[in-house]
């Protein structure tokens, strides 16, 4: 299942069950969560490949709860991509900063920031693969 999200407010759905996750056109911004929150009732999040920055944090952080065991989240943030010049950095997700206590998640949430361009997003899967081997 994928279903891309702008800031967090989900524009459509693809795959196999993307007719049980229905996108209104009208969905504003405010009521977003409550959208995702019904999308994943009773779901087995086995896996999330999140693309974007802290603007979306509230949905990931949403995501991070809805893990599975042995399920992953991996964040992959633009934040400081031209700094980094666009080699990852991995380190604690920026909860806290964004006014959120850390998730209470049964999974892994591994964060990268620096990632901007298809070459980052490669890097930055390999390392975080690279890391979840070595801690198992």
């Amino acid at each position: 299942m994928v279903i891309p999200h702008s800031n967090g407010v989900p524009l459509e759905s693809y795959g196999s069950e993307a007719q049980r996750y229905q996108v209104p056109p009208d969905l504003h911004w405010s009521y977003h969560l409550g959208w995702w929150r019904e999308a994943l009732a009773g779901c087995q999040v086995a896996g999330v490949l999140a693309l974007g920055d802290t603007d979306a944090v509230s949905l990931y952080h949403l995501l991070a709860e809805s893990l599975s065991e042995q399920a992953v989240l991996a964040w992959l943030d633009s934040y400081c991509c031209a700094v980094y010049d666009y080699t990852p950095r991995l380190g604690p997700a920026p909860w806290r900063v964004c006014g959120l206590r850390a998730p209470e998640t049964k999974g892994q949430v591994y964060y990268a920031a620096g990632v901007g361009d298809a070459p980052s997003v490669a890097i930055a899967i390999h390392d975080i693969l690279r890391r979840r081997c070595a801690h198992r």
